[in-house]
């Protein structure tokens, strides 16, 4: 479970507080902004909840009495003061600074002075700390004034820091004021707002013991209050925080809370860190801390780290721990990191870590990284290193990328390196990778080039494109382009892209460009397109625009695109269109009509397709009308494809009413599949009901069958329950190849229980031996 803020909110929270200074806060609806404004029909503005008395102002602030205050014309001659520093960090010190010396009766009236100081950030930080010492010290007043904001966002912001202020001297309270806003958003952030830094930097225990004790918060609250504190407290004293941790009923906490905190204790003493994470108990959130403390141990002591690495066992949480060691050693000096993790035994986890780190040093120094990666042995590695580093080069520098590119020695690794080359350049520069590209030697790779060029280049500008295109001497580059383009161009000139297909010489070029005109025009025109398809004359650039079109054309008007297709001559494109393209389109839209009319088709491989698809989507929404229709099919191995494809629809959402209508199947293959599909789905949801239903099978092939698939599902979560019904299988040869299988794993899982079965157990007596045996 994630917390309910994070980090970043309270950033969010900080910069609305700025706006809400320079716009609202400062300028709120009403002159004194203590008094909630009116709701409007254009604006609602959050009640205070009814229990006022919870709202009572703090004792007064005599410390005021006790030092020099000082004038509003002081306090903003100071604010202009801040907005002249550079340093931020400075600028913000000061601002909160001069709100801790603001006299209570003039903080209204101060944050509405510092409206004309501009938009800085000291703004920001004098806004959110005054309101803060406001809603401290007079919690009424501050959040009245704060409701009063118009701004949707600033209202939220500003109700926020008032509770913080609250919350130092009874968070209870806020709580309860906070819950009794209305459900929304404005609710959810003041209650979000209360675990800002200042509530667990004070004292995060008490305020830990506050919010658990906290009858105002419900569960998901509660998790979200928990898990914010924790991992506040966790940047102050990781080592109290870890603790706690230990201490604390593990059900309560989520393992991203011991990455946290490990995290933060190893950016501080590593050693002690590690030593926490160690007397975890293993299981998830051991496997957590270990991760976050491997990030930070990293950056102080890489080589540690990863020899620590090396010890875990070979598995995904040391692939996971050796990344986050690299990433960290590859960012401070990847040289080191790549050398260290060449020297690592050969697995998967050196191959892992070792790309991770070239990654990473490629996206800051290209060229070296892909310098490095050509000392490596050859291998499939390293050639992916290499189109990785390359990549991340054309990235940065095509003209320099391209240079290595050509001297790469040929092969299937640098013919990948050059598409991924062209294709980053052609986005960045067409014009500069088509001239590269022009310069390769004449051949399969230079109009792969060209080609790629074309389409990015179509999608940037489809006129340069073109123009660049229809330049190229006649040959098969230029080909290549009109035909790499011709979709992008369809999109954006259909007239175009049809004058480019028409200067083309039949052939196959032709055929492509005509079937993307035909393809990216039946996006937005099926009917224009499929007029314009039938008027080409007959040839295989049509067929090609026939195949790109139907589908489109099945889905908008399957009538029409049906009788078309059917008076074409008899053969493969009118087979293969009808049972790929009108059939499917057609029974996914109206699949009533869609079966009358494959009713009155021939007996063959349409029909039988049409057919199949009509009762897939007639089984998505009503099984029972899936399975009456199919009733109603002339027996064939139409009508038994049908059935089966019912029964694995059917038993996915309603096994024991598929369970009831597969055990009416006469005898034979289809029973059986049907039994057999019906078992594996259902044993997976409810085993118990599963075997219920076994039971009420009469002894045969079927009850067999079905008798396998729930085998096969229930043995990767009960070993034991498989092997015994296993053993229930009623042939002989097959019985004993299943019991053998699933007893094998429970022998891995319970070995005492599995060898008290097997022991018992009406088995031959050489599988008991081998069983009981076996190593």
């Amino acid at each position: 479970m994630k917390p309910i803020i994070s980090p970043v909110v309270f950033l969010v929270i900080g910069v609305a507080a700025g706006i809400v200074i320079e716009r609202q806060i400062l300028h709120p609806r009403r002159s004194a902004g203590i008094a909630p404004a009116s709701p409007s029909s254009q604006q609602r503005i959050e009640k205070s909840p009814s229990r006022q008395s919870a709202l009572q102002p703090a004792p007064a602030d005599h410390s005021e009495s006790n030092r020099t205050v000082p004038s509003l014309t002081e306090i903003e001659s100071a604010l202009r003061e801040c907005t002249r520093i550079w340093d931020f960090a400075q600028a913000n010190t000061q601002a909160a600074e001069i709100a801790s010396r603001v006299r209570t009766a003039d903080i209204p009236a101060a944050l509405k002075l510092a409206g004309a100081l501009g938009n800085h950030g000291a703004k920001t930080a004098f806004a959110e700390a005054l309101l803060r010492r406001w809603g401290e010290i007079d919690a009424s007043s501050a959040l009245a004034f704060a409701q009063a904001i118009r701004n949707f966002s600033e209202r939220i912001a500003a109700i926020s820091s008032a509770l913080n202020g609250w919350a130092k001297r009874d968070l209870t309270g806020a709580l309860s004021w906070a819950r009794q806003l209305p459900p929304g958003r404005v609710r959810n952030g003041a209650i979000d707002g209360l675990t800002k830094a200042v509530l667990a930097s004070e004292n995060p225990l008490k305020s830990l013991k506050v919010v658990e004790a906290s009858s105002q918060l419900n569960g998901v609250e509660l998790r979200g209050f928990r898990s914010q504190i924790l991992q506040l407290w966790a940047t102050t004293d990781p080592a109290a925080t870890a603790a706690y941790l230990t201490e604390s009923p593990q059900f309560l906490l989520e393992p991203h809370l011991f990455r946290s905190v490990a995290g933060s204790w190893a950016a501080i003493d590593p050693t002690a860190a590690m030593a926490w994470v160690n007397q975890l108990p293993n299981d998830s959130r051991k496997n957590q801390a270990l991760l976050g403390a491997a990030q930070e141990w990293a950056r102080i002591d890489p080589v540690a780290a990863a020899t620590f690495g090396g010890s875990l066992p070979r598995g995904d949480l040391q692939i996971a721990y050796m990344t986050h060691v690299a990433s960290r050693w590859g960012e401070a000096d990847p040289r080191a990191a790549a050398a260290w993790a060449q020297q690592l035994p050969e697995s998967s986890t050196k191959k892992q870590v070792l790309q991770n780190i070239i990654n990473q040093w490629a996206q800051a120094e290209p060229q070296a990284a892909f310098a490095y990666v050509q000392t490596m042995s050859p291998d499939r590695t390293s050639s992916e290193m290499i189109r990785g580093t390359l990549g991340q080069w054309a990235n940065q520098d095509p003209i320099s990328a391209s240079v290595w590119v050509t001297n790469l020695p040929p092969g299937r690794t640098r013919e990948d390196v050059l598409r991924n080359l062209m294709n980053t350049w052609a986005w960045r520069d067409p014009s500069s990778a088509a001239n590269f590209a022009l310069n390769l030697p004449v051949g399969k790779n230079r109009n792969d080039a060209v080609g790629q060029v074309a389409q990015n280049w179509a999608a940037i500008d489809v006129q340069a494109a073109v123009n660049w295109a229809k330049n190229l001497p006649p040959g098969p580059t230029h080909d290549r382009a009109l035909q790499s383009m011709a979709g992008r161009v369809a999109g954006a000139d259909l007239q175009t892209a049809l004058g480019l297909a028409s200067s083309l010489p039949p052939g196959r070029a032709q055929e492509e460009i005509f079937g993307s005109i035909a393809n990216e025009w039946a996006r937005f025109d099926v009917s224009g397109a499929a007029t314009w398809m039938q008027q080409l004359p007959d040839g295989p650039a049509k067929e090609r625009a026939l195949r790109s079109v139907s589908e489109s054309w099945a889905r908008t008007d399957p009538q029409a695109a049906a009788a078309y297709v059917q008076g074409l001559p008899d053969g493969n494109l009118k087979t293969e269109i009808l049972q790929n393209s009108i059939g499917p389109a057609w029974a996914s839209s109206d699949p009533q009509t869609a079966a009358a009319w494959a009713s009155q088709l021939p007996e063959g491989r349409v029909r039988n397709e049409v057919m199949r698809r009509v009762a897939d989507t007639l089984a998505e929404s009503s099984p029972q009308s899936a399975a009456n229709w199919v009733a109603s099919m002339p027996p064939g191995d139409s009508q038994n494809q049908a059935a089966l494809n019912v029964i694995s629809r059917w038993a996915q959402s309603e096994p024991a009413s598929a369970a009831t209508w597969a055990s009416e199947f006469p005898d034979g293959p289809v029973r059986e599949q049907a039994l057999h599909n019906v078992a594996r789905h259902w044993a997976l949801e409810d085993s118990t009901a599963t075997a219920t239903w076994l039971q009420t099978l009469p002894q045969g092939r079927a009850r067999d069958s079905a008798i396998d698939a729930f085998v096969q599902s229930v043995d990767g979560y009960d070993a034991g329950l498989a092997t015994k019904w296993a053993n229930v299988i009623g042939d002989e040869q097959n019985r004993q190849r299943v019991v053998e299988n699933v007893a094998r794993r429970w022998l891995g899982e319970d070995e005492a229980a599995a060898r008290t079965w097997i022991e018992q157990a009406n088995l031959p007596a050489e599988v008991r031996n081998r069983l009981l045996n076996q190593k």
